[in-house]
């Protein structure tokens, strides 16, 4: 007779569930346990997690590799070097090198090399050569503008020579922040030949002029055909110095397949928004873009955008007549003005599924200017038929509703609603719950979360909501959560 194996009940004697509960540890705290200073550092505390391993030997089992998952030598620096090698071989992310090992880090998936440590400028060329089948993400730090291209890695009098080519080239996932590039070519040589490229993050880079994208500037630098082709890449992260704007936006064009487009610093300049070429002819497939831009010329102590330059970078990237496959707009503003609000309705009106908006610093402004976004941002939700998620955030004790006001188009699509936004005083009323019948004959319940104040205004609006979006499935308010549930009789 076979003898049957029971899996046993005892949930500490499961792994997956050991498992799960082990990343709710604590694993860093402040050295000043309760200190809310936002400039102390948080410490590893390995003899506490011990505490908690020594249960049994399945709860070790499982939480050792929780706990030793993500090394920081910042916060792990307490910690003697024969502990961190001892446990090295459970590291997947490893970051701020401060020990001299040696590691095990063959299982590593993440590594940041940041120079201005000294171990990480001693080992990171032996752990990249250890990781040349197992990395998939790499952030390579430089030291304020430095030159990593060719960096000087000595150790007691002998140099090491890194470059670009001694990087792994199975990365899916690559960071360069802080560099000065003088040597363009040298950085398109190895984009090339990193074949499986995912996702690329530029951030402060400095010294890029010109992107040498076209045919005879490629030949006049000895790059052989396809030259400069990033076939793999479907997301880039764009965050360059206001000189570096434009030849930023042109490197898109080596992204055939991009579909994920995110944009940060307040470089945008009137020469990057328009192109040479438009760039939606080289992304066809683009069909998310997220903007985080203050400005650039000075007003108010605040930056600003000139009027239509952003509208025109929308036009740049999605085309005159929109790509037909936009459906994300995520844009952190001064203010959201018409000429972006007509831009997206005008070529994504029928395409855009997701849009989210943050109007940062907004309380600098003008209460008709900022009544003026609140328009704009309504004259999107009128026209834009087939939007899923709306997310409005800004900070500022005025408040209208005026833009939630009229006929929205995406009232039978909505299914996700965010507003952050305004200050109530005594006016303000506890929402309480709302009992909403729909075409099916069932009965749902909206209720809050926890204590949740809204305004007369936001009140009234909100219950017309709920009974006008029969596909609405989750609504916050100022953060708070108002969940739909079933009423079962």
């Amino acid at each position: 007779m076979a003898i049957v194996t029971r899996r046993s009940t005892n949930p500490l004697e499961i792994f997956e569930v050991v498992s799960n509960v082990g990343r709710f540890v604590q694993l860093w705290r402040c050295p000043s346990w309760g200190s809310r200073d936002p400039w102390e550092e948080p410490k590893f505390y390995p003899r506490e997690i011990l505490s908690y391993t020594l249960v049994s030997k399945t709860w070790r089992a499982a939480l050792l590799p929780v706990c030793w998952e993500f090394y920081d030598g910042k916060a792990m620096y307490g910690v003697p070097h024969q502990v961190i090698s001892h446990y090295s071989h459970y590291f997947r992310t490893m970051t701020n090198c401060l020990h001299r090992g040696p590691f095990n880090s063959k299982h590593l998936r993440k590594l940041e090399i940041q120079y201005n440590y000294v171990y990480c400028r001693i080992y990171s060329k032996k752990i990249i050569e250890d990781l040349q089948l197992s990395i998939s993400e790499l952030s390579w730090i430089a030291g304020a503008n430095g030159t990593p291209s060719n960096l000087d890695l000595s150790n007691d009098g002998e140099v090491i020579l890194m470059k670009l080519s001694l990087i792994v080239t199975v990365v899916k996932d690559f960071t360069l922040k802080n560099w000065l590039i003088y040597d363009v070519p040298e950085l398109l040589r190895f984009l090339a030949r990193c074949t499986r490229l995912s996702k690329i993050s530029l951030h402060n880079i400095y010294g890029i002029k010109e992107f040498p994208y076209s045919t005879s500037t490629m030949e006049s630098m000895s790059i052989p055909q396809p030259y400069i082709l990033l076939p793999t890449v479907t997301t880039l992260h764009l965050d360059f110095t206001p000189e570096s704007s434009k030849a930023a936006l042109e490197m898109m064009t080596c992204c055939p397949n991009l579909t994920h487009l995110e944009i940060v610093g307040s470089w945008v300049s009137s020469e990057c928004t328009y192109t040479s070429t438009p760039i939606y002819r080289y992304c066809p497939n683009l069909r998310s873009i997220s903007i985080n831009i203050a400005g650039r010329s000075q007003e108010g102590g605040r930056s600003k955008l000139r009027k239509n330059e952003l509208a025109n970078l929308v036009v740049n990237l999605v085309g005159m007549h929109g790509t037909g496959k936009l459906n994300t707009f995520k844009a952190t503003l001064f203010e959201l003005d018409e000429a972006v609000a007509e831009a997206l309705v005008k070529h994504t009106k029928d395409t855009l599924e997701i849009f989210e908006v943050y109007l940062d610093g907004f309380y600098c402004i003008q209460k008709d200017d900022q009544q003026e976004s609140f328009d704009n941002i309504h004259h999107i939700l009128k026209n834009c038929c087939n939007l899923k998620i709306f997310s409005i955030q800004y900070d500022c004790d005025y408040y209208s509703t005026d833009y939630l006001g009229g006929s929205w188009a995406c009232l039978d699509t909505l299914e996700e609603l965010k507003i952050h936004g305004g200050w109530y005083g005594e006016s303000s009323k506890q929402f309480e719950d709302v009992e909403v019948s729909s075409n099916d004959g069932c009965t749902w319940i909206w209720r809050a979360g926890g204590g949740v104040s809204v305004s007369p205004g936001m009140l009234e609006w909100i219950l017309v909501v709920v009974k006008s979006m029969p596909r609405l499935k989750r609504l916050s308010i100022n953060g708070s959560r108002i969940y739909k549930i079933k009423k079962v009789d």
